[in-house]
């Protein structure tokens, strides 16, 4: 918006705009909730965006300690960005009665998991979208993920506050493989 304010006539904040959507503006704090999500630490983005900012950037220096992100990273990040952004959409379309953000990070997590981070990335950078065969995934593995997170392991515990534990994530990568049919289906359909 700074740079947006920056053009000289109305006519060039225009141009600027058309250029650079609002609607492909990555922030800060939901750079890191894909990021980390992808990362295996739901229990962290679930914490609240700067928790989970604050432990993003602990872990984006330690990597980049040494190097410059280049292209691949950022079209990588891109790509986190739209699968999580269709995992919401699928979340949403289940019509679950609340914890959307829990379901749709764990989700997300749990697809890294179960991949091994194998998902082609940058294929969903090229496509601007993931195919169908994910959208499957993703709706199954958020099925799985609703049962898990609104079932705690002590009655009466408060879903958004079991989900900000780490025993949360631990307990859902135990439990899935009880689930034979989605890692058969992960493994069979997004091997790198």
């Amino acid at each position: 918006m700074v740079e947006a304010n920056r053009q000289l006539s109305p006519k060039k904040r225009k141009e600027f705009l058309d250029r650079h959507p609002n609607k492909q503006k990555l922030v800060k704090t939901a750079v890191a909730k894909y990021d980390m999500s992808w990362r295996q630490f739901p229990h962290l983005v679930s914490k609240g965006g700067e928790t989970n900012f604050v432990h993003f950037t602990k872990v984006i220096n330690d990597e980049f300690a040494n190097k410059e992100p280049d292209q691949d990273y950022f079209k990588e990040m891109v790509a986190k960005a739209i699968l999580f952004k269709e995992c919401d959409n699928i979340v949403r379309d289940l019509d679950y009665p609340g914890y959307k953000a829990n379901v749709v990070t764990y989700s997300i997590a749990l697809l890294s998991y179960l991949t091994g981070q194998r998902v082609d990335l940058l294929q969903i950078w090229q496509r601007q979208d993931i195919d169908e065969k994910l959208r499957e995934m993703l709706t199954e593995i958020a099925k799985i993920v609703w049962e898990h997170i609104t079932h705690p392991t002590a009655a009466g515990t408060n879903v958004t506050q079991w989900c900000k534990k780490e025993e949360c994530w631990d307990l859902l990568k135990e439990r899935q493989s009880l689930i034979p049919t989605v890692a058969e289906f992960v493994a069979t359909t997004h091997e790198a």
